[in-house]
This record gives C-alpha cells, structure tokens and sequence, in this order.
C-alpha cells in the first residue's frame, strides 16, 4: 500500500487481506510497535491501574521471544517497563522522548519546560483544585493533564485547552481520550521514534497498533514499509488497517506469535 495523505476509512485487519498482510510482514525482517493503553491494555479511569490481562502478558511474552517487539507510549519508561514483559527488547516513552540514545542536552531542556509548565499549571493557576477531578501527570520530559473523572468532560476540556495554550514557553499539544498531551516543542515524535527503533533493529517492515491521537502522527504518510492499525477508529484515520475493539488486539498478537518464525534479536 502506499502512504496515506488523508483521512479514510481503513481496512479491517481482521479479514483475508489483512492475515495475507500479517503473513508477509512474518516472511520480512519486520519491528513490531505496540501503544500500551487502549491498545494492549484497555483503558482504566485510573491510569496508575492500567495492565495487560495475563492472556495478553503471555502472548507478548511469546511474540517477544520470536521477533523484534517495541513498547511506544506516552507514558515514561520507568513506569511502563514494569507493565510488559521483559523479553520485549525496546521500551520508549514520553511519545518518542524517552528511550532511544542520544540527545541528553535536550532532554535536559525538556525536562526545565515541563517543571516550568508544571508551576504555571499548579501554583499558578491551581487546575486541580479548580476542576475536581483533574489530575496532572508528570513525566518528566512531558506533562499529561487526565480529565477523565470530572463531572463536564466538554466544559473542562474547552477551558483546558485555552489553558495551555497561554502557557510559556508554548507546548506543542496532542489531544487524546481525555487527556492532554504537552510535550517538548523541538522534541521527537512516535514517528521519529518509529524510524529510529526500525533503523537500531535492522527491520526492513514495521508493525505499529495504536488507539489514540498521538498515535496517528505516526500513521500520516508512513513509508509502504509501515503496517499501520488503529485500535476502535471513531471515524477516518490516517491508519491504513483497524481492528474493532481493544480485545481483538489479543487475538492479532497471538496469531502473530504463531506467524513468526523464531530469529535472532540481539
């Protein structure tokens, strides 16, 4: 397929055309990239209890021990490493920041931006307190502001998102479910990420399953070489395949594990 310029309705991976694709991924020297919530585990109210079922646990496991696997989510590597197996050999957060080599002087930019937008958030304009319910996560070199739990979703986010658009110096802001994303604005994107990932693992192909906003950067023109799924598509995608639900994510990475042919992933 080629890369996709616009928005459209994708083609169910679920499907003949879609295990046709997963085999020929199988026969290639492919990366195989997974989001975590929303995508290999379901979406909680509380991010701090979000996991993979054991099924899920398992079957990574296996795929891991086969072929190349990378975890590439919003959330830092200290705190998704525990939540996935450790036979998946790269684990990178902050959507792309955290994890990859190089580039410390950056990172120790990102992290003084993010401490500033913190006190302006918190001290200055006390969002917390503000809108019960909203909570501010610090990632250190990103910050996710959760509003998930308030009682008008719609009001809170239209005052939000004026919010942190004042603040300084500007983030670059990916919205997501229930959630804001401010992130460094010089910073990597999953995209880089992708491209990065693919290149220190020798991959040819990749595989990458994601369910959010932040994920379809990454879908936007991506190489032929890129399979590209979005999780539960609410209307069009830049992704070029989908699967309906969360849980059928399982059922991709398992067939998946089945496909592949054991190799080395050093």
């Amino acid at each position: 397929m080629s890369a996709v310029s616009e928005r459209h309705e994708p083609v169910a991976l679920l499907s003949p055309a879609g295990q046709a694709e997963l085999e020929r991924l199988a026969r290639h020297a492919t990366l195989y990239v997974f989001d975590f919530d929303g995508t290999l585990a379901p979406i909680v109210p509380r991010p701090d209890d979000a996991a993979m079922t054991p099924d899920m646990q398992a079957a990574l496991d296996q795929l891991a021990r086969r072929v190349p696997v990378a975890i590439l989510t919003g959330r830092a590597v200290a705190d998704i490493a525990p939540r996935v197996p450790d036979t998946v050999r790269y684990v990178v957060g902050n959507h792309g920041e955290e994890g990859l080599p190089g580039n410390a002087e950056h990172r120790e930019t990102a992290m003084q931006t993010c401490r500033g937008w913190l006190a302006q958030l918190r001290a200055q304009w006390n969002v917390e307190q503000r809108w019960p319910g909203v909570h501010i996560e610090d990632k250190a070199l990103s910050l996710t502001v959760h509003y998930r739990s308030v009682d008008n979703v719609v009001a809170v986010q239209e005052a939000l998102n004026s919010l942190v658009q004042t603040l300084e110096p500007p983030p670059r802001i990916v919205a997501g479910k229930c959630v804001l994303n401010l992130l460094s604005p010089n910073g990597l994107t999953k995209r880089d990420a992708l491209a990065q990932l693919a290149k220190q693992a020798r991959c040819d192909y990749v595989l990458f399953v994601g369910d959010d906003v932040t994920d379809e950067h990454a879908f936007h023109n991506a190489p032929h070489t890129w399979t590209t799924v979005r999780v539960e598509p609410v209307g069009p995608t830049y992704a070029r395949w989908f699967v309906s639900q969360q849980v059928d994510v399982f059922g991709l990475v398992r067939n998946l594990a089945s496909l592949t042919e054991i190799r080395d992933v050093a």
